[in-house]
């Protein structure tokens, strides 16, 4: 068979795949006037076994439990892996298990305490970027939060700084054990004045619809966004490095930067390898990232794994999934394609690459032509 356009590539995702990939594909990759009734797909994924399996995973004693962890009960990651497979905004079953932690929210935000001590934000700005994403953005206190955290991005943005380390002589009173370590520099943790920006950030803001945003708005998305894709900032660990708290003279370690695999070359490792096709779906969504280089380079990369047919086959630890680890490191990316049949892995890759290149605005041919930077989702 020949499937070299995306049309048929997106027929044969319909009529092949899984659950969660015929849903997602019948409501993100069909054009709008070509799409199916999907209600009827969406009964079948709520009550599909991933679904099952991951939606309960919410229920916490109290209601939120624990917000951050490397295991799949965390909202981080059962949230990710519920969107991955299909879950969004508006289905009952999520809004109900989303209620809790939509309250809490609130709640920090009213108290004023979200972004108090060292690392204050990181939860709300965790919780807030999750959310969006999965289309509750329209909710007060979720863009709230979210347009918060973008105006101090901004002034990071407008900083350019990327000299984010404390010097030797001003780590004096540190503990030993801290010594030649990367210290972040105050003004650059979660509730400083210029805070780096987190991954959760950048989905929060892949989830705010552009017509929603003024045009100042959009700007300053831009501005962050351009930030992130500067080569200083790519050079940096992906970690940051060190959070201090002078006064306790306690360090912790950093995490949950924006780092894209592919800037430093494809000789990606196991670990890079795992969020490297799921950052650039993320990146896809901004057209200052779609239309850069290393976007380019990276959709030319993945060129190399399209099949004779037209169809993808990429390696299995491009789209890992894992019994525990963390969802920014790409451990829950399975859409539930049994991945022991000749063509289960190939009809997950074809449908991210699809994906990835409808939200960029390019079209699936033999050879991949430069990103046209405009798609729809795009900002």
């Amino acid at each position: 068979m020949s499937m070299l356009d995306d049309r048929t590539l997106t027929q044969w995702l319909l009529a092949d795949g899984g659950l969660a990939v015929r849903y997602r594909t019948a409501t993100e990759l069909l054009p709008a006037q070509e799409r199916v009734d999907a209600a009827a797909l969406a009964d079948e994924l709520l009550s599909s076994a991933p679904v099952r399996h991951w939606l309960p995973l919410l229920d916490r004693p109290g209601g939120v439990g624990h917000l951050h962890s490397s295991q799949p009960s965390a909202f981080e990651n059962a949230m990710g892996k519920l969107f991955e497979l299909g879950l969004r905004a508006g289905m009952p079953a999520l809004d109900e298990k989303t209620a809790p932690f939509r309250s809490w929210l609130a709640e920090k935000l009213d108290a004023g305490t979200g972004q108090a001590g060292v690392v204050g934000g990181f939860y709300v700005r965790l919780v807030a970027g999750t959310l969006a994403r999965s289309g509750y953005w329209g909710e007060k206190p979720v863009r709230d939060a979210l347009l918060h955290t973008l105006a101090r991005l901004a002034c990071t943005a407008a900083s350019g700084s990327c000299d984010i380390w404390l010097r030797p002589e001003e780590c004096r009173g540190f503990p030993n054990a801290c010594r030649g370590k990367p210290i972040i520099r105050p003004e650059f943790l979660f509730g400083g004045k210029t805070p780096l920006p987190l991954i959760h950030d950048l989905y929060g803001l892949s989830g705010l619809p552009s017509e929603t945003l003024s045009a100042a708005t959009r700007s300053k998305v831009r501005a962050v966004v351009g930030y992130v894709l500067r080569p200083e900032f790519q050079a940096l660990p992906d970690g940051y490095g060190y959070l201090s708290d002078t006064a306790k003279r306690q360090v912790w370690a950093g995490g949950w930067g924006v780092y894209l695999p592919g800037t430093r070359g494809f000789s990606l490792s196991h670990r890079d390898a795992a969020f490297f096709v799921q950052r650039l779906e993320l990146m896809a969504h901004f057209s200052a990232a779609a239309r850069s280089g290393w976007f380019r380079s990276s959709l030319q990369h993945l060129e190399q794994y399209r099949t004779k047919d037209g169809t993808y086959r990429l390696p299995s630890r491009y789209l890992s999934e894992k019994r525990t680890g963390y969802y920014v490191h790409g451990a829950y990316m399975g859409l539930g394609e049994n991945r022991r049949t000749r063509h289960g892995l190939e009809i997950e890759s074809t449908f991210r690459v699809l994906k990835i290149k409808r939200l960029a605005g390019v079209s699936s041919v033999k050879t991949c032509p430069r990103s046209r930077g405009l798609g729809p989702q795009t900002r």
